[in-house]
């Protein structure tokens, strides 16, 4: 099976219109799922060149080989301090600017079999080292993929993918799931239609526990059979273990105000520790670089 990755480029303005087109691969699928197609000059690379890829290079970013000739990252210059500037005065290094989020698309060329089965999902929470042929090796146990648009960003990559699901993820997202196993990981996922401010809605009721030991991982929380989690009795939709600073956290997820409060100041024991669930809300960015700069 071949696999197209395609990564915009700019047209120049001397190319003409009918020689852009030209250039433009066929996008067009026999269902009426639309691929996720950038515009403009594409790039293609095959399935074998993508299997090449050499393991030590940083899979954070998405396979798709970077065009030759392509500019170096600028950075901003640094001032540099004369004599009749005053001693005391520090000449400050500008930061160079920031790498822009990194976006590629895969086209799988699979011939959609049953439209009614047929998804579009965004996918949160993969994680930046899995490389593209990972996620679309993981996403196998999901169905067939048609068409798939990764978005690099930090620790994670948001994936936006046109799926054909299996008959055990189908019930999965009919049921109203809010995660999915991917690669023996809870991974969430929303309608690809939904957007930003749609997807924080199920962030509204969260409750927390502080202090969870590291014996307590994901795979402790999320068996293979999720009826056997620990969570299951408490009726909580999506879970996240993070590492804030010093403290590690358990957060837990809610459908409404109702199922939250029946955990609040709740006690649960995880192996050997016990805490209490309390009220938690998810930080502001913008405030916590201000008390970061605060506390500097």
């Amino acid at each position: 099976m071949d696999i197209e990755i395609l990564e915009a480029l700019k047209t120049p303005k001397h190319q003409s219109k009918v020689a852009a087109q030209q250039e433009e691969p066929i996008t067009h699928l026999s269902a009426s799922t639309t691929p996720f197609t950038p515009k403009g000059k594409q790039k293609r690379v095959s399935y074998a060149d993508m299997v090449k890829q050499d393991p030590k290079d940083d899979v954070s970013r998405p396979s798709s080989p970077t065009p030759s000739g392509g500019k170096k990252r600028k950075t901003a210059p640094v001032l540099k301090a004369n004599a009749s500037q005053s001693p005391s005065k520090t000449t400050k290094k500008q930061p160079a600017a920031t790498s822009p989020k990194t976006i590629s698309t895969v086209m799988t060329g699979y011939v959609i079999a049953n439209k009614d089965f047929t998804r579009k999902i965004t996918v949160y929470d993969i994680l930046s080292t899995w490389s593209q042929l990972d996620t679309l090796n993981h996403l196998k146990a999901w169905g067939q993929v048609v068409a798939i648009k990764f978005k690099s960003q930090q620790k994670y990559v948001t994936v936006t993918v046109s799926i054909e699901l299996n008959q055990e993820a189908t019930k999965l997202w009919n049921d109203g799931a809010w995660t999915a196993p991917l690669g023996g990981l809870p991974i969430r996922w929303f309608p690809a239609n939904w957007d930003l401010k749609q997807r924080k809605e199920r962030e509204q009721f969260q409750a927390v526990i502080k202090g969870v030991p590291a014996s307590v991982n994901t795979a402790t929380l999320y068996p293979e059979n999720h009826a056997h989690s620990i969570l299951a009795p408490i009726g909580c939709k999506a879970f996240k273990l993070i590492q804030d600073w010093d403290t590690r956290k358990l957060i837990t997820y809610y459908e409404s105000w109702a199922d939250l409060n029946k955990v609040i100041g709740k006690p649960f024991s995880l192996d050997e520790f016990t805490g209490d669930w309390m009220m938690y809300f998810t930080p502001n960015l913008k405030q916590r670089r201000r008390n970061l700069q605060k506390v500097n």
